[in-house]
């Protein structure tokens, strides 16, 4: 609504539209594959930049233009504005429409502006690259364009609050400024799922706190994972925030022996979804798009293994945030632990999604276990729910909840 988004299938659909009318020109039809080749050419630049970088920030890195990569884009609007210049208006009104607003949106990114935060972001549920400007701060916008008007809204959704508290949603949203925030209602309704009774919270008593590069630490989740594995007799999704951290553990797994299938979902998600979903007993390793949106009823998702807490990427928008906080404690108090609070319970939402499913969530990180920094922080995003730091009550607790079949 208050960003813009480039991607390569708005370019190759000019080039597809323009092939369509029967009076081009021999070098309009030229210009139409330059088009193209430039098109596929930045797309490429683009992909070749995210894959660069830190595995910890492959969905999504700061878009920070080279000279070669302004260059291609030049090239792609040149390639625009001739192919614009050989259209004859009458029979080409909407497809020249759409290259002047493609000019402009690539522009939008050749200068950019302060107030704006630009990305490549990877869609993982398509697997394509998009460009994206978005502002730094939107909760502005959102007051004068809504709140402020006569117009009530309402929000609704699962996450909008931790305990009941709705701040970090009202600061995001912009609902703290303006009039709006005089009649602003919140309310928080109790679940009906009976978490007390069909939920088991799993916290290794010891674990080594996360280091990607430590051959102690990816013994000690691999190990864990393993072991919550036959406890629940595979039906398990294995969320990571790391593709690096997640290859390592799949390759070590892998090299074991364990009595059911592991899927990756690095690419073509929605294929090893639908693996997934038909195999029994499977196990899926999973990141970014697993965290929420994807629905596995039953007792398809049986465990749920976070291996890290879902804490956000230091990206320019979150840097921007911090200034606005006297100390990096205040910003990691107010921003840091709610987000990655509110991304924890979406994740735990991908195990119980009906009153009957029954499931155990593991947490494999040192500082969301009983004495550690942010362990209290754990338990305030998660509905209440046993607890336990023992591998035997997993297994007790699956057998007790499964009936005969599950295990067949």
């Amino acid at each position: 609504m208050y960003g813009e988004s480039l991607e390569l299938p708005e370019l190759d659909e000019i080039v597809q539209s323009a092939m369509l009318i029967t009076t081009l020109s021999k070098d309009c039809m030229i210009r139409l594959n330059k088009l193209l080749d430039h098109s596929h050419q930045l797309f490429t630049h683009l992909d070749q930049v995210i894959q660069s970088t830190d595995e910890e920030t492959l969905n999504s890195v700061d878009f920070d233009p080279t000279h070669e990569t302004l260059c291609i884009m030049q090239s792609v609007i040149n390639d625009l504005q001739q192919i614009d210049a050989f259209l004859l208006h009458s029979y080409s009104k909407n497809l020249k429409h759409q290259i002047a607003k493609l000019i402009e949106k690539i522009r939008i990114f050749q200068f950019r502006k302060d107030a704006y935060v630009y990305c490549i972001r990877r869609n993982e549920r398509e697997n394509r690259l998009s460009l994206e400007a978005m502002p730094y701060d939107v909760s502005q916008h959102l007051s004068s364009d809504l709140w402020n008007s006569q117009v009530p809204y309402i929000l609704t959704s699962g996450t909008l609050a931790i305990r009941g508290d709705f701040q970090r949603t009202q600061n995001v949203l912009g609902l703290q400024t303006g009039a709006g925030s005089r009649r602003l209602c919140t309310s928080s309704v109790p679940s009906s799922f009976d978490y007390e009774n069909n939920c088991l919270l799993y916290l290794p008593a010891e674990i080594p706190l996360p280091d990607l590069d430590s051959s102690e630490y990816l013994a000690g989740i691999t190990n864990q994972i393993q072991k919550l594995v036959l406890a629940t007799h595979g039906h398990t999704l294995v969320l990571f925030n790391s593709y690096r951290l997640m290859g390592k553990v799949r390759d070590t797994l892998q090299s074991d022996t364990l009595p059911f299938p592991i899927l990756v979902g690095d690419k073509d998600l929605q294929m090893v979804i639908q693996k997934f979903k038909s195999a029994p007993n499977a196990v899926l390793f999973a990141t970014g798009a697993c965290w929420e949106g994807m629905d596995f009823p039953g007792d398809m998702v049986s465990s749920l293994i976070i291996v890290t807490l879902p804490f956000s990427v230091p990206d320019q928008i979150r840097r921007q945030e911090q200034l606005k906080y006297p100390t990096l404690t205040d910003y990691i108090l107010s921003s840091v632990v709610p987000d990655m609070q509110q991304k924890l319970r979406q994740g735990f939402g991908r195990a119980i999604r009906t009153e009957t499913d029954t499931c155990v969530i593991s947490i494999l990180d040192a500082r969301g276990i009983q004495g550690g920094r942010y362990y209290h922080h754990v338990l305030d995003a998660l509905p209440q729910m046993p607890v336990t730091d023992r591998l035997e009550t997993v297994s007790k607790f699956i057998r007790a909840v499964k009936k005969p079949s599950y295990f067949s």
